[in-house]
């Protein structure tokens, strides 16, 4: 079972698996409305004007969205096990596959998701709030009266919150600065016949590219993404092309043999993308 937090840095979790990715915002965007309507198709118009705002996109930046999304869930758009493509009615999520975690929830686990109880208001009354108070107020005048005496021990006390303050706020913005490099790293895009190819950056990308690059063969005119990742054993390949019979933008997702032939690969994608 995944679970959608959309408060979490690592919005899409999976805790059975140990699995925590992080969405694109408009990515987890169109995932929740999915979620909320699980079980019924939502229309690309819906989607775009939801997510999108009034803003001028075109379907291909939607299309990106859901292969990228079905990706991260481990579906693809051949099988369509998780989000399912309804011709000319949009997309709709199967049910019970990806729950949507209320905002009322704040108690999670490793193993399980776990909602947070609600105080009764009985609970509420056995609560000592004012005696805590006037404790804490008692506690602020003993530590200004003894700081009023001891001047040098107030400058000093300041000045050291002072420097803590801006060490945490440092180290804080150097850990967010390398951990943003580090994902803007994760792939690199290349134009190549007015199609867009996304690889992940590991060694085998530059031999994959430099055969993308040879113009023997062309990459057919109706593909505008092309995305390729792998791990030791197989190829992950899924393009966005525009449908000949169909006349709409399409996803499809396969996967080769880790020692399938590079040279062949552009020829396979033209093949299979129509």
């Amino acid at each position: 079972m995944w679970l959608l937090n959309p408060l979490k840095r690592s919005q899409l979790s999976n805790y059975e698996a140990g699995i925590h990715k992080k969405l694109k915002s408009t990515d987890c965007q169109i995932l929740e409305l999915l979620i909320k309507n699980e079980g019924k198709a939502v229309s690309k118009e819906d989607i775009m004007s939801s997510v999108w705002e009034g803003r001028i996109v075109s379907e291909s930046s939607l299309t990106q969205s859901i292969a990228q999304l079905r990706l991260m869930l481990g579906d693809s758009g051949k099988e369509q096990r998780v989000i399912k493509t309804l011709p000319r009615k949009g997309y709709m999520i199967l049910p019970h596959l990806v729950q949507l975690v209320p905002l009322k929830a704040v108690l999670t686990t490793t193993e399980e998701f776990k909602p947070s109880k609600e105080l009764h208001q009985e609970d509420l009354k056995s609560i000592e709030i004012p005696s805590q108070v006037t404790t804490r107020k008692s506690n602020l005048k003993a530590f200004y009266s003894y700081f009023s005496n001891h001047k040098i021990a107030l400058y000093a006390a300041i000045s050291l919150i002072v420097i803590s303050v801006t060490l945490v706020n440092f180290w804080t913005y150097s850990v967010f600065l390398k951990k943003n490099t580090v994902e803007k790293k994760t792939w690199s895009k290349t134009i190549i016949n007015n199609t867009s190819v996304h690889l992940k950056n590991d060694p085998r990308s530059s031999v994959i590219l430099a055969f993308f690059e040879d113009k023997k063969v062309k990459i057919a005119d109706n593909i505008s993404n092309i995305f390729i990742s792998s791990n030791p054993q197989q190829l992950y390949l899924s393009c966005i092309y525009t449908s000949d019979k169909l006349g709409e933008d399409l996803t499809l997702d396969f996967t080769l043999p880790i020692k399938y032939p590079f040279d062949q690969m552009k020829g396979l994608i033209n093949e299979k993308c129509r």
